[in-house]
This record gives C-alpha cells, structure tokens and sequence, in this order.
C-alpha cells in the first residue's frame, strides 16, 4: 500500500556553540513547520466501494476524514452491472477495497485477480460468512406453507401429476435460461436490467446479507478495524464514528421490530432479495417472480405464482426500481392486490453516509403500509 511514512527527527547533537538568539529562533521555526507536516489521514488514502449501501457504511465510519469513491455508481442491477473502464481504473488505483463479494457483481470479481500488491480488498460477504444464509429455492415458499397437511383428495391424481411435471419442466427451463444467459451481449448501457440475473455462486448462499441491520453492524466493524489499521494516527476518531453509527442503526432497528410486531403482512416480492429482512423481523413472503439472481421466471412459474397468491390471501406485492414490472402487473392484474416500491440497493436514494439508514426505513415503511392496509 503507497501510505505516506512520516519521519520525525530530533534536534542534531553537537550545536550547543550557537546562540541562544538563534537557537530560539530555530526551535520555533521547527515547532511552527510541524503545523505544515502532512498527517496520515483518509484523504490521502484511496478507498472504493462497490454498491451503495456498503459506500454507506464505509462513509459513516470515515466521517470527515475522507471519502470513498463508488464503483457501481449507473442504476443497473449489480446482478448484470458490467464495468466500464474508468471503474476498471479506479478499482486498479485503490489502496483500500470494500466490496460485498463476487456474488452480488459478478462481474467484478476478475478485476480483482490482478491487483497491484499492496491492495487492500475486503469481501464483507466473505468476512460474515457464518452469519449468511442459504439461497431459498423460488418453489420452497410455497411448499413450506403446505408441509404436514394431507394430500389434496379432491384434486384429481393426474392433475397432481401434472403439477409435479410442471415442477420438472421448470427446472429444465431454468437450467436453460441461464445456459442461454452465458452468450449474451453486455448491459452497461441499460437504465434497467430486466432482470437477466448471472452467476450467483457463493456456495449457495444468499449475498444481500446488508438488508439485515445485524450483519451490517458487523461489517461496520470490520470497516473500521481496516481503517484503524491502515491510519492509526485517527484511531480514535473511527472508532468513535462506528460507535455513533451502530448506535443509529440500533435504533432503527428497535422502532421497526416495535412498528412490525402486530402487523402480519401477505405480501410477494418481485426478486428474492430481502430473505435477510424477512428473517430479521418475522416476515414471510408468499412468493416470487424472480429467484436471488433476478433471472427471468418462465411461463409455468408465473402461472404457478398467481394460483398460489390467490389462494394464499396475499394482499401486497413489491417492485422493484431496477427490474421491469410487466411481469409484475401480470400477476397482480389478476386479483386486488396493492403494489409498492421496495429497493435493496438505494438506487433511488442519494448517495452518503445516510443512505443506509434511508434505505432500511424506506423499506420497513413499505412493509408496515401493507401489513396497516389488511
């Protein structure tokens, strides 16, 4: 890592013959150029991250000492963000890295085979593994809903079987698609994804581990143990700065876990990217057109979706602000159900230190609307 590395001398023996008119004049103009001296501090280091909620973190707990720069800074899901070469660039020059891991951009990844030694580059996914959890299975919500009860008997047997065929078929098609996704053009220049997903390979465990307050506090600490490390002259400062910051993030946390408590919402969301928040509130989603990846659903998963949502009451859906919603509005024409906007990723917000904040509340918001509107 290229830190500055600040030397400080003593007084040089072996001038005692000068005056002591000079010798005053020189120590104050040493004592008065020590004022000039660069300090060790995060400005002069070169720090990236790569979504906006981690920049969020990252940006709390450097306060005003600093900034961090923003990798995936176009509103395109991370899931298909292709990097352009001032990213490239950027990620190239950095001394210190903060990145969520390779699951959430894919893309990304190779850019860090080959950084300059020295490069500092944390996955915070990797870094909380223990904490993450398993990638749900698109069907297992629905399953797992039904588990214990007896077979449908007034269900014809061959429409039973025809349902577990659908089941098959599905996993061919999904199979499929994400052969067919290996050959396709880059999006870089795309305002929305539309959903095309890649490559989520992380051990089969789900990466939008941000969207539970638990595990970001976490990361605020590895955050600030980096810093602390890589600027010791500011110690204090950081520590104090994510002190401050998992203060906020506890609180917030309360105030939803207190506005959730007696809401039951019937809801179904549009990619599942909030299994995290589910679990951390005690939510649970009905459904979805899109699996962790946001890849495209077929034919059979949508039909499939609008029996269940039908049968099982639900009463919200979400969007999403990086996803076309024509899938969506399919679905939810079918039954009266109210559709709300719920973004994992900030897309809409401004980008700072409260960011992540904005983000958890605006999505609890969401969430309390739906269960308040049953």
């Amino acid at each position: 890592m290229n830190l500055t590395k600040l030397n400080y001398f003593g007084r040089k023996t072996g001038q005692l013959s000068i005056s002591s008119r000079r010798f005053t004049f020189t120590i104050i103009l040493f004592l008065f150029s020590l004022s000039f001296l660069p300090t060790a501090k995060a400005e002069s280091l070169n720090i990236v991250s790569d979504i906006k909620p981690v920049h969020s973190l990252v940006s709390m707990v450097l306060g005003d000492l600093g900034t961090s720069a923003l990798i995936a800074s176009r509103n395109v899901s991370p899931h298909d963000y292709i990097i352009r070469p001032s990213e490239a660039k950027m990620i190239s020059e950095a001394d210190i890295i903060f990145w969520s891991g390779p699951a959430v951009i894919p893309s990304l990844e190779k850019f860090f085979e080959e950084l300059p030694p020295g490069t500092i580059a944390i996955s915070l996914l990797e870094e909380v593994e223990n904490s993450l959890l398993p990638i749900r299975d698109p069907g297992s919500l629905f399953e797992d809903d039904h588990e214990g009860e007896d077979d449908h008997g007034d269900e014809d047997e061959n429409e039973e079987e025809g349902h577990h065929e659908e089941e098959d078929e599905h996993g061919d098609e999904a199979d499929a698609r994400e052969e067919d996704h290996e050959g396709e053009d880059e999006h870089g220049d795309e305002d929305k994804s539309g959903g095309h997903g890649h490559g989520h390979d992380e051990g089969g465990l789900d990466p939008h581990a941000w969207l539970d307050p638990y595990i970001a506090l976490q990361w605020i600490d590895i955050i600030a143990d980096i810093l602390m490390s890589e600027d010791p002259t500011n110690q204090q400062i950081y520590l104090s700065n994510a002190e401050q910051a998992k203060a906020k993030i506890l609180e917030l946390d309360q105030d939803i876990k207190d506005q959730l408590h007696d809401l039951n919402p019937r809801f179904m969301v549009y990619h599942d990217a909030f299994q995290y928040f589910e679990l951390r509130y005690g939510l649970n989603a009905i459904g979805m057109i899109s699996d962790v990846s946001g890849s495209d659903p077929g034919a059979r998963h949508i039909r499939r979706l609008i029996d269940e949502i039908s049968d099982e009451g639900v009463t919200c859906a979400f969007s999403e602000p990086l996803f076309e919603d024509d899938l969506l509005k399919t679905v939810v024409s079918v039954a009266d159900i109210k559709v709300y906007e719920i973004d994992p990723t900030g897309a809409r917000l401004e980008l700072g230190a409260d960011l992540y904040l904005d983000l958890i509340s605006n999505i609890a918001d969401s969430f309390i609307e739906c269960g308040s509107s049953d």
